[in-house]
This record gives structure tokens, sequence and C-alpha cells, in this order.
């Protein structure tokens, strides 16, 4: 039997070389196959080299002159294979475009004909990109291999499905070596992704020990079918001894969409890479956790175990068909938390039974527990699931394939989820930027000790920085070392405490701005003082265009708004000010005051709860001499930075101890000139307690 030469051709997930990116263990498991049936296979990562895509492609395609080029990805990657097509058919029209993974096997014939591809595998491909190799090189009926669509001059054809691989200890071992796993182990650092944050020199390689998943969530797509399978423990090991021998792999991150439904195999896995020695992550049911379970978890080296959480209103959770219910999620982050495991967990709104009062259920709850670190997000309609089969029926969807090409969006250039609800569109886009802002803006900050430059250079990252924080849950100082610039820049980090593995946040800094804004508010005063408030309010108008998280021209414009009563010039301002710049003790100080004006007490209340805690970690990075400390911002938070953090992390009774303190404050501590501002709170969190 002749053999075929293949160009495996993994898309670039990143923008910059040496950024963490998932690794692609779908292609090479189809790299590993064909190779073991004898068949020539060159791997091209894209996202391992610095060429362009082009160049990189037409260098691999000269070098190598490929039969057939293969490639794949989930539906969010469509534009990015379909640009890798495109350019391989320019530079060799001739070789054979095979394309599979979740994007095509979702919508086989819109995708294989958008696409413009030869051949379209669907579903699991080890088999089958076997069997169409085998036929096609020795110029056979393609037609009589299953499981696969192709082009026949004017039409496509789909053959018979193919029946899902029941012994995964069959499969080769995904071809680590041929897609650069070398490189990808070389290049981490502690703070690529939250599962790495505890180790200083972490190599992590993916795994999967299982395939499918057994449920049926209306938002889940599974490529590979609804058959559950697992590997023995046996073979995994096996595997997983020569994995940890080769590549010196301290990390696990296991893959599966669900880690172990049997109890017994997840307690025999925990015995068995104990004395390994080896971290790991997994994903696990809300209802597999009980103390137990977890005990076994933590002490066999598990630091991150991420729940489907999705909702916290029960009415929701039956309509997402999850079989799980609030009680159980509520228990299941409770007890990993006492752990000291990571909690990695998501809730999605927009269920087509999402109410407004669903909603307050769940961001209510949300609001009260931001020590756990569960992040939001508004539910997507991927193509194959059962919530995108139901939005297409509905006519939500009306061009399937420009919804893929746009990137799963109903509008191109920018995310734009399709409204599933039963709520106006208004009502939903609305709730949609609520959602988003409540989730930026509030969050469980811990303290910035120091940062210092390493000196040493990394040959792909850059820079890496040395920072110190105190984590707010153990409150430890922790190090860690080789972080990244881009880490460093980021308006907000969410991370997991290398002690306790606990999350929170932290930016590097909350006092950047630029000289000419600077010089422009110091004019803008200026003017203020010459009578010339026109003038002034134009500038300064200007100012919070270029920076809308500068302070002092921010909080010039909010009392002129507050002197002619715009309540809605002075939240919108406020809000874009803080969503720019979560991390600032006294944007959220001034949004809580604008709350506090449009008699919203209990948003404002949390808000000032949030100004307070972050002065507390505020304090920690300033010095004696720091210009905002002389101008002493404000007396009120400098008060409350004394409180402990702790104090700030219960859930009940806060807002009547914090009443009393500030009774205190009023008697003891405060200057005269800001005993309105106190009152003015205290008499907020008695409406609150009034109801």
């Amino acid at each position: 039997m002749s053999h075929w030469k293949l160009l495996l051709v993994v898309p670039r997930f990143i923008s910059k070389t040496g950024q963490y990116y998932d690794f692609p263990l779908g292609l090479a498991y189809i790299s590993s196959a064909l190779k073991q049936s004898g068949h020539e296979v060159h791997c091209l990562n894209l996202n391992h080299i610095s060429d362009s895509p082009h160049e990189a492609i037409r260098q691999a395609v000269g070098k190598t002159s490929p039969d057939a080029i293969c490639t794949g990805g989930i539906s969010v990657h469509y534009q990015t294979i379909k640009a890798i097509l495109q350019l391989a058919r320019s530079i060799k029209p001739s070789m054979v475009q095979i394309v599979g993974g979740g994007v095509l096997s979702s919508l086989p014939e819109e995708v294989v004909c958008g696409l413009g591809a030869d051949v379209g595998v669907i579903g699991e491909g080890e088999i089958t990109v076997v069997e169409l190799a085998d036929t096609m090189s020795s110029n056979g009926d393609i037609s009589f291999v299953n499981g696969i669509i192709f082009k026949d001059g004017d039409t496509t054809i789909t053959t018979p499905s193919r029946k899902p691989i029941m012994d995964l200890d069959s499969i080769a071992p995904p071809d680590y070596a041929g897609l650069g796993l070398d490189f990808y182990l070389s290049v981490q650092k502690p703070l690529d992704i939250y599962w790495l944050n505890s180790l200083n020199e972490p190599r992590m390689i993916p795994v999967i020990t299982t395939r499918s998943c057994p449920y049926n969530c209306t938002f889940c797509y599974h490529p590979i079918g609804q058959t559950y399978r697992e590997r023995t423990l046996d073979s995994f090991f096996e595997e997983l001894n020569v994995l940890v021998g080769v590549y010196k792999i301290n990390c696990l991150g296991i893959y599966d969409e669900l880690f172990s439904h049997n109890p017994e195999r997840l307690l025999e896995f925990c015995a068995r890479i104990k004395p390994m020695g080896v971290k790991w992550m997994a994903q696990l049911r809300v209802d597999m956790a009980n103390k137990d379970t977890l005990e076994a978890l933590r002490d066999s080296g598990c630091v991150s175990i991420s729940y489907g959480l999705e909702s916290m209103s029960d009415v929701v959770l039956k309509s997402m068909r999850k079989r799980t219910t609030a009680a159980q999620i509520k228990n299941a982050l409770r007890e990993t938390y006492n752990n000291r495991i990571d909690v990695q967990g998501n809730f999605i709104i927009g269920d087509k039974a999402e109410t407004p009062e669903t909603v307050a259920e769940t961001v209510g709850w949300w609001k009260q527990n931001l020590h756990y670190g569960i992040n939001f997000n508004m539910l997507w309609a991927y193509p194959g699931a059962p919530l995108w089969l139901d939005c297409v029926k509905r006519g939500l969807i009306p061009d399937q394939l420009a919804y893929l090409e746009q990137g799963c969006s109903l509008e191109s250039g920018r995310y734009r989820p399709v409204n599933s609800t039963n709520m106006s569109d208004e009502a939903y886009w609305k709730l949609y930027g609520d959602v988003d802002f409540l989730h930026w803006t509030l969050g469980f900050p811990g303290k910035l000790i120091s940062t210092e430059v390493q000196p040493n250079v990394d040959p792909v990252r850059g820079r890496l920085f040395r920072v110190v924080l105190q984590c707010p849950h153990c409150h430890r100082h922790v190090v860690y070392h080789d972080v990244t610039e881009e880490v460093m820049d980021a308006t907000r980090v969410r991370i997991s405490c290398k002690e306790c593995l606990r999350r929170f946040d932290w930016t590097a800094s909350i006092t950047d701005s630029r000289k000419d804004i600077e010089r422009g508010f110091q004019i803008s005063e200026e003017l203020k003082r010459n009578d010339r408030a026109a003038e002034a309010f134009g500038l300064q108008h200007e100012l919070l265009n270029n920076m809308p998280w500068h302070h002092g021209a921010l909080s010039s414009m909010l009392s002129h708004y507050r002197s002619i009563d715009n309540r809605s010039e002075m939240y919108r301002l406020a809000r874009n000010a803080l969503r720019n710049k979560p991390m600032d003790f006294r944007l959220a100080m001034e949004f809580a005051n604008v709350l506090a004006d449009m008699d919203e007490h209990e948003e404002a209340a949390v808000y000032l709860r949030q100004a307070v805690i972050l002065y507390g970690t505020w304090q920690a990075q300033s010095t004696p001499d720091d210009p905002m400390k002389r101008r002493r911002t404000s007396p009120l938070l400098k008060y409350f930075s004394s409180f402990s953090m702790k104090f700030f992390q219960r859930t009940y009774s806060w807002k009547w101890r914090l009443e009393a303190k500030l009774k205190m404050t009023l008697k003891k501590v405060l200057p005269k000139s800001m005993l309105p501002v106190a009152r003015r709170w205290r008499e907020t969190l008695r409406k609150i307690r009034r109801g």
C-alpha cells in the first residue's frame, strides 16, 4: 500500500509567540494515528513560530511537498482555519484539504462548503483519518469511508456515521513531540493560567482520561458523541510515567469534559498519582463534591477543580438540564474552599428561562461570596448544542454560516450573543451591561507589597518581574517569580495564592497617568480659580474622554453635575471611570457616592465596602511621600483601612457593624469637614437596614 505525505497545521490561537494557549490534543492524536499507520506527517504549530502564517505555511509546503493539508479546531476558530486553507490553496492548489474537530462536526455541510475544504472528518478522527489517507493514497473510493463529508462536483456527500471508539486504551498516545511540546513547556510561567499559580517553574502537560460526557446540558456540544468512555488507569499511568520521565512534568491539566463519573475510579486515581508528586487539575460536577472526596483530592496534589456552576437559580438549572441544585453548588464551593483547593467556576446568564428575578438570585449570592472568585459570562449559543438548535428553530439565528463566520456572534466585529430569553432585547442588553460591569468592578483584592525587575530576560517572554503579594485569605506574603510584562500591565489579574490556593485579585498600579493629562488638569483648575468655569468644564470633559479614570477631573465634573442635579450624567461618568480602572479605591468611592445620590442605597453600600477593601490594599503599596497620601484623599477611607480585611469577608451583619463604626467615626475620628459624608453614609446604611 502506498502512503500519503500530510502537512498537519495547528491554527494560531495567540497574538504573540510564547503566550499561553490550550495545547491541541485532538490534532496530536490525529498526528499520532497517521504516523502509526505508516503515513508521513509533518507538523506545523503556528503558535510556536514568529513568522507570519503565510510565510510559515509557504516554507512548510515548499520543504515537504505534501499531498494533503490537515487542520481543525472548534467553532470560534472558524476564520483562522479558513485563512489556513486559503493560504494553502494559493500555494499549492493540488493539495487535498482535510478539516476536522468541533467546527466541522457541529455543522458538516455548511462548514465544508464555507471553508472550501475537500473533505471533513466528523466526530472522532483517529480511525477515520487513517482510512481516508489509506484510501486516497491508493486512489480508492472514499465514499466507503464512514464518518466523512466530501464534495463531489456541486454536491456534498455525507457517509454513514462512525461508531465511537469504545476501547480508549487502543488509541496511540498523542504526538506531543511533533506538535512542539518542548517549546510549549519551556515558555510556561506561573501566572499564565490559574492552575500553574502555585508552581515556581511549571511544566504542565495536557492529558485526557475519558471522552465525552454522560449529561446533556442545553449549552454544551459534544463533538465526539454522547457516549461516555473511560481509559483504564493502568493505561493512563503507563503513559504518564513515560511523560514524567521524558519531559520532567510537574503538573497535569486534565482536559476531560467530566473527569470521573465513577467515585471509586476517582479515589483510585488519587491514590496512584500521590506518590508521583505531580500537581493536577480537573473538572468535576458539584454533586460529586463531599468532604472525604475533596480531602483525598487535596492530599493527592489536586490544586484546582473546575465546576460547572452556571446559575444559583434552581429554575434556570432545571431549564439547562444540569441535574444539579443551588444547594449542591453552595456545598461544593464551601467544602472545596475549606479544603484549600482552588475553585474555577462561571455563572452564565441568558438561558431561555432567565428572568430579572433569576438573575437577581445569582447576582445577589455572588456579591455576598466574592471570596470564591467566581466569574460571570453571558450564555453563548454554540453550533450543535441543544440551545443552538432551539435558537435556529425560533429564528433567532437566521444565517447559521454567517453566525459562525462572525465568531459565534450575531454581529461582525464584536461579540453579540443571541437573546434566547423571553426578555425584550432592550432589557436583555441592559442586563448584559450590568452583569459585565459588576463582574469587572467587584472582586476580592489582595495587597501588592513589592515588585522588582528580575535580572534575567527571557528570550521569548521578555522582561520578568518578582512580585510579593499578601493573600486576603491566609494573610501570608507570597512571592511570585517570572511574572511577565503582560500581567504587570493588566488592569486586573485574578490568581491563586501559592500557600492556601484561594483566589484573589490584584493590579500592579492604580496611579498611572500621563504628564500631558496632568498638565491639562492643572490648567483647568487655574481656569476655575479665574472664574472661567465654562472653559474649565470643556477642558475637563476632554480630559475624561482621553483618560476616563482621572480622579481629579472626575471629581470636579461630578461636583458640577451634582450642583445641577444631573444624576444620569454623574452615573455615566462614574461608571465609565470605574469600568476602566476597577482597582482604584477613589473611583469606587465616587461611584458609591453617585449611587447614594440616586437612592440606590444597597448597591451603594456594596461599592463602599469595595472601596474600603481597595484602600487597604493600596496602603500597602504607597509610600509616606506618595502625593495621594499627602492630599489625604479620603479620611473616611483612611479610618476604615485599619479594619481587618477578614472582617469584610463575612456575609452577615457587616452592614450593622459598619453603621456602628460610622457612629464612632462621627464622634472621635473624622475632622469636622468630613462629618456630612459620615452622616450621609450612616443614613444610607440605616435605610438598608429598614429594608
